[in-house]
């Protein structure tokens, strides 16, 4: 909003229609609705990585009935901690909400609250309404969404703010969720849930009636097996290498993933009949056994962690390695680079100001202590063991030379 110089949050409408195979927008869009208040994108005393924080924003849709959508609104880091203001438990505020929006009017209602980043939203058919969220570190959830119950953030979580120096206001008892609905499941390695949608055709027999939950941080996918009281039997993750973004299931209910690097997987199952894999599928099973050899072995630990699974773990929820930035700056070509040198990326003012370039003794100093050499800089700290540090100087360097 150009005029209050204020960030938005919108859920807009229009018209499209089908021609000769060519889908075209008819009439103008129409904003049905704007979440209240409108956004400061550079607020003072923020606890974050930057100023205005629209990746903790939520924004799915499903269809809740014939006349309704059930959209999911993210705090925006709006949770209580340093001097920001706590949205999602003021019931005067749009933000950290599930919202009941009216189709054609716009008129609209707090479904349900107490939520951080409900990034992934599924209706299923027995209308049991499912969310996946990302909470702070170790606090993923998987939700049952229920009208008029409050999951409380940022009261409670099963994890803990990136920084121990704000802890969440609610919790008497580190680790627990008392006093409000607590999730169906929670994971305690960061996963970074994007999307879900539950399998209820008989494309996948063997998959049935399961939760699929697209991960960015964990880059693939993880099928929840349920009991009937639709609580967590297990969790399979199935790796892809890729940042999940989305998840549909088409007519013919094959699995589209869509990609943050703009790829878009389909997944057929091939059914009950055995085939030869082809050479490629042959020597990629045969890479992901040495993978799980070494699981099984003790590859948990440090010493046996590749300096590419240590990045994935660590750094890969927020940067990526190719030339766009999203929640930090990309790295691709890091080092050697000068100091907020990604043009697409608002920097806090000591990295934007820095002229020097990045080379070993800066990344390392930043890797162990962020104030050292950057004092003042918004970056969370990530506690990193010696062997973790000389694992990610490596693995720079080793793009370096590629």
């Amino acid at each position: 909003d150009e005029e209050r110089d204020c960030i938005s949050h919108n859920v807009s409408r229009v018209d499209m229609e089908m021609e000769d195979g060519v889908i075209r927008q008819r009439g103008a869009w129409r904003t049905l609705f704007s979440a209240e208040p409108c956004l400061d994108p550079e607020p003072e005393g923020y606890v974050s990585a930057v100023p205005y924080s629209g990746h903790i924003s939520g924004g799915a849709i499903q269809t809740l009935d014939d006349e309704h959508l059930l959209i999911t609104v993210g705090d925006y880091n709006h949770h209580g901690l340093g001097d920001m203001p706590n949205y999602s438990q003021n019931p005067e505020m749009d933000y950290g909400k599930f919202i009941k929006l009216h189709k054609q009017t716009g008129r609209y209602s707090v479904f349900a609250s107490g939520t951080r980043n409900p990034s992934g939203l599924h209706i299923d058919s027995e209308g049991t309404i499912w969310s996946v969220e990302n909470g702070p570190e170790g606090g993923d959830e998987l939700n049952i969404i229920r009208e008029t119950e409050n999951y409380g953030w940022p009261e409670v979580s099963h994890g803990v703010w990136y920084s121990p120096e704000y802890p969440l206001s609610g919790i008497d008892e580190a680790g627990r969720h008392q006093g409000f609905q607590s999730p169906i499941y929670s994971w305690l390695l960061a996963v970074a849930p994007s999307s879900i949608v539950r399998l209820e055709n008989n494309r996948f027999p063997l998959w049935a009636g399961d939760l699929l939950v697209g991960t960015m941080r964990g880059q693939g996918l993880n099928r929840l097996r349920l009991d009937s009281e639709n609580r967590v039997v297990y969790d399979e993750e199935v790796y892809f290498g890729h940042r999940i973004r989305d998840i549909t299931i088409l007519r013919n209910g094959l699995i589209a993933l869509l990609t943050d690097d703009r790829y878009l997987i389909v997944i057929d199952d091939g059914g009950p009949s055995f085939e030869e894999p082809a050479p490629s599928v042959a020597n990629r099973m045969s890479e992901l056994e040495k993978f799980d050899n070494m699981i099984s072995e003790g590859a948990e630990r440090e010493e046996n962690r590749t300096p590419a699974m240590v990045f994935n773990q660590h750094c890969a929820t927020c940067h990526l390695l190719n030339q766009k930035s999203e929640i930090g700056p990309h790295l691709n070509g890091l080092l050697g680079r000068e100091v907020g040198a990604a043009d697409d990326y608002n920097y806090s003012s000591v990295f934007r100001n820095d002229t020097r370039n990045w080379d070993e003794y800066l990344l390392r100093s930043l890797l162990t202590e962020p104030e050292a050499e950057f004092s003042g800089n918004r970056m969370n700290k990530i506690e990193l063991t010696d062997d973790e540090i000389d694992k990610l100087v490596r693995f720079f360097e080793s793009r370096e030379s590629e």
